[in-house]
This record gives C-alpha cells, structure tokens and sequence, in this order.
C-alpha cells in the first residue's frame, strides 16, 4: 500500500501511486476547495511526500529510523 498524510492529519491510502493521487485529489476537493488541486499536482505530491505501508504500520522513509 501506498500512503500520504495531509497537513490537515488526513491520512489517506492507495494501493498504488495512481490510485494515491486520486485520492489526494478527491480529498483536496472534498476538504480544501481552494487549493484546486489538479492532476499533475497530485501525483508531484504523492512522489514527493508518498510511501509504502508493510505489515499494517506506516514506514516513513524520511523517518530517520525509516520506520
């Protein structure tokens, strides 16, 4: 699994980085109308702030202990 945590605390979830920015997207759209936020910009953030999940436990590999 794919995941992203918004600023606002959202954490959202995907099996992959396409289904991600899609619900990036939907979520933006849904809680913050005004970043109108387009496709392009969804998959940045989703390659940019994105990462896997293994085992039910978010792994983090900016995390210094990658966990």
């Amino acid at each position: 699994m794919r995941a992203i945590d918004c600023d606002c605390g959202e954490h959202l979830e995907a099996p992959d980085d396409a289904g991600l920015a899609r619900r990036v997207r939907e979520h933006a759209e849904r809680n913050h109308p005004e970043m109108s936020l387009g496709e392009a910009e969804a998959r940045r953030m989703v390659a940019e702030r994105g990462y896997s999940t293994s085992g039910g436990e978010n792994v983090d590999p900016r995390a210094p202990s990658g966990a």
